[in-house]
């Protein structure tokens, strides 16, 4: 989480979103994007603001023989990907940046 915040210090949040509850997701300009859940399974299409492409999620994995260890996004054209954190998922935490485009 060092590396994102490095590389999304000087963007702006945009994208809020919020069950109105314990979820909350967030971009940081085209940079970067976080969802949190500590109640239930997040299931939800979100604009994350990045630019289309696969991203490897930097919480749960990295790229090991160039290939996603962990959990994996799809960014639409549009800026928008189904994000999913289940309940039974220890970390309840999603992160993405550009720098983690597979």
């Amino acid at each position: 989480m060092v590396q994102f915040r490095n590389l999304v210090n000087d963007e702006k949040l945009e994208n809020w979103w919020s069950n109105g509850a314990n979820q909350i997701a967030f971009s940081r300009g085209a940079k970067g994007f976080v969802a949190f859940t500590v109640e239930g399974d997040l299931r939800k299409r979100l604009t994350t603001g990045l630019p289309a492409g696969k991203y490897y999620d930097i919480i749960t994995g990295g790229v090991v023989n160039g290939k996603c260890s962990g959990k994996s996004v799809v960014v639409d054209n549009d800026g928008s990907a189904n994000i999913e954190i289940l309940s039974s998922e220890s970390e309840g935490v999603l992160a993405l940046h550009i720098q983690a485009r597979l």
